[in-house]
């Protein structure tokens, strides 16, 4: 894969990991709301002053959770050229449900599962990786 190629495949990754932290920040602040009984205008100060720690926390960890799994993807639609936004919208709901599913409710057993933020998530993630690299997929610039 030459730098170019590289360049544009770790791009579209990234910002499908930033897509992913927009939309559960989104998801995290609905619930609070939802959840917190009382002033609004305190809960949206809250809700701005934990941004500051709350998305760092969310990118880092998606990028940590997504890379091998991506990266799987990835280098079969490289392969085999696959510019599908059906494959690639599909390869992120999977993800996203495979991170929901072992890894995170193996950590909160007594927890109802909640996969269907995940799973949002997910195909975001693949719609904006296919929309910054994945339509190029399999193609090596002049």
């Amino acid at each position: 894969m030459r730098s170019a190629s590289l360049l544009r495949v770790e791009g579209g990754w990234l910002a499908g990991c930033g897509a992913v932290t927009v939309t559960f920040s989104a998801f995290v602040f609905v619930v609070l709301d939802r959840t917190s009984p009382g002033d609004r205008i305190a809960l949206l100060r809250a809700s701005i002053a934990g941004l500051g720690t709350t998305v760092p926390i969310i990118f880092i960890s998606t990028v940590v959770l997504t890379a091998l799994p991506a990266a799987l993807v990835i280098w079969l639609s490289e392969k085999f050229r696959v510019r599908s936004i059906l494959f690639f919208g599909c390869a992120g709901i999977a993800i996203g449900l495979l991170i929901h599913n072992v890894l995170l409710r193996a950590l909160t057993r007594n927890l109802p599962s909640v996969g269907w933020p995940f799973l949002v998530c997910g195909l975001g993630a693949g719609l904006v990786y296919w929309s910054v690299a994945g339509r190029h997929a399999g193609q090596e610039p002049a």
